[in-house]
C-alpha cells in the first residue's frame, strides 16, 4: 500500500443507500467547478456528526445523539468538490486572486477520509487504521498516511493520539454498489458508523 505524501486536512466515511442518488460522490466537471468556486460562504467541514444532525431529514433519536458525543473519533470526507470549494473560500477569506484550480489534479486524488481523535477526552481513541465494508467485502485504502499527534483537555491534561488520511477511489462509493459501512480500526477497538444518502446530502460531495 502506498503512504500519502500530502499534508491535508480534511475529509471522512460511509453507508450510502442505492436508492438515494442525490448524495452520490462524483468527479468534478467544469460545471460543477464553476458551482462549487462560486459559493461565497465558506462551508463547513463534512463531519459525519454535523451532517447527521443537519441533513434536513429529520433529526436522529435520542439514543443515536448521545452515541455521537462520545465518539471515539471525529471523521471528516474531502472530495474533489469540496476541495475545490475550500480552495476557492480560503482565497476570498484572504482576499487574494481567485487560485488556478485543475479539476485533473483534484480528481486524481479522490476520496480522502481523515480521521481524529474524538471530542470527549476521556473517551477518544488512536486510529490506527480504516476500511469500508460492503456486505462480506472489506475495500482498503489505496493510500495512507498515520502520523502521531498529542491531543490535550481544557485542563491541560494531554496523552499521545495520531491523524490518519485514507484515499478511496470515487468508484468505492458509488450507490450502485450497495450500502457501505465505513469502518475504523482503533488502537483500544473499531469503531463503526453508516452514512446513509441523507447524510452525504448534507456534505459537499
Amino acid at each position: 500500500m502506498e503512504k500519502l505524501q500530502f499534508a491535508c486536512g480534511l475529509v471522512t466515511a460511509i453507508v450510502l443507500t442505492p436508492s438515494i442518488a442525490f448524495g452520490q460522490i462524483r468527479p468534478l466537471d467544469d460545471a460543477r467547478l464553476n458551482e462549487a468556486i462560486s459559493e461565497k460562504t465558506s462551508p463547513p467541514p463534512n463531519d459525519l456528526r454535523i451532517a447527521r444532525l443537519q441533513n434536513g431529514r429529520g433529526l436522529p433519536d435520542l439514543e443515536t445523539i448521545q452515541r455521537m458525543q462520545r465518539w471515539p473519533f471525529t471523521i471528516t470526507i474531502e472530495t474533489p468538490y469540496y476541495r475545490a470549494n475550500t480552495i476557492a473560500g480560503e482565497a476570498r477569506r484572504k482576499f487574494l486572486p481567485a487560485p488556478a484550480i485543475s479539476i485533473t489534479e483534484l480528481n486524481a486524488q479522490q476520496v480522502i477520509v481523515h480521521v481524529t481523535s474524538g471530542p470527549n477526552f476521556l473517551e477518544s481513541d488512536t486510529v490506527e487504521g480504516l476500511v469500508i465494508k460492503r456486505g462480506d467485502t472489506v475495500v482498503r485504502p489505496t493510500r495512507e498516511l498515520v502520523r502521531p499527534t498529542t491531543i490535550r483537555n481544557a485542563m491541560g491534561a494531554s496523552r499521545a493520539s495520531a491523524d490518519g488520511f485514507f484515499e478511496f477511489p470515487i468508484e468505492a462509493f458509488s450507490p450502485e454498489a450497495g450500502p457501505y459501512t465505513v469502518v475504523v480500526i482503533g488502537k483500544g477497538g473499531n469503531f463503526e458508523w453508516p452514512v446513509t444518502g441523507d447524510d452525504l446530502y448534507a456534505m459537499k460531495d
